[in-house]
């Protein structure tokens, strides 16, 4: 009886031995995975880091582009607020002209009617 319990035993032993090594080379395998796994995680951050840091100075450079741009339309809006005014100012001067011809004009009516009277 004893020796058959020691054979039983002996068997499960065994049992036991051929599964814990069944366990062991499972996890050895799945550790070798989840290192690749590791591996190919840590590449593919590196490449999304590349991305952000290339992404990140095209942004930097649209927003000097941006403030060049605003800088030449606030050089554009003072141009043209400097022709309208001299614009203003030619007109005004034209309207002075005009009215300064049209009293001329009949100042030298005037002078003609006064030297009608005289002979030459």
């Amino acid at each position: 009886m004893v020796a058959e319990e020691v054979r039983n035993l002996a068997g499960r032993s065994a049992a036991a031995a051929t599964n814990t090594e069944a366990l062991l080379e499972d996890s050895a395998k799945k550790v070798v995975y989840g290192s690749a796994v590791a591996t190919e995680t840590s590449a593919a951050f590196v490449s999304i880091l590349s991305s952000v840091v290339a992404v990140s100075k095209s942004l930097r450079l649209i927003a000097e582009s941006a403030e060049i741009e605003s800088r030449a339309v606030a050089d554009v809006d003072t141009g043209l607020a400097h022709a309208g005014s001299v614009t203003q100012k030619n007109a005004s001067a034209a309207e002075d002209t005009a009215a300064g011809a049209n009293k001329l004009s009949t100042e030298v009516a005037k002078m003609e009617a006064l030297l009608s009277h005289f002979e030459i």
